[in-house]
């Protein structure tokens, strides 16, 4: 449902990304909710992957924003996933250590 929701907003999902993504829903495991999230998790993965290697040098600033189009609660919780991962991937893609910290505010 999500899936088709996204499309509906007018955003282009790749058909090979598509079949990805449904193949998993549609598995015959228990968990098929949470394996699309997560192979929807890695697709966006490594489309910042491509990105850094592609552009990753060029001097324009990337940021990122990740929000929940969705009610379901697998889904809520992939987008802390999906943040925590392409997190630590913009900072790996710096070449310098890095760390998160977090303060009171």
């Amino acid at each position: 449902k999500t899936l088709q929701f996204v499309k509906w907003l007018g955003v282009h999902v790749p058909s090979a990304v598509e079949e990805r993504i449904l193949a998993k829903a549609n598995a015959t495991e228990s968990k098929t909710k949470e394996a699309a999230v997560l192979e929807s998790i890695d697709v966006c993965c490594e489309a910042l992957q491509r990105i850094l290697q592609m552009a990753g040098g060029c001097g324009v600033p990337l940021g990122l924003s990740v929000e929940s189009l969705s009610g379901f609660r697998e889904e809520i919780d992939g987008c802390f996933e999906l943040f925590r991962r392409l997190q630590a991937t913009m900072l790996d893609s710096v070449c310098s250590p890095w760390a998160v910290r977090w303060y009171r505010v």
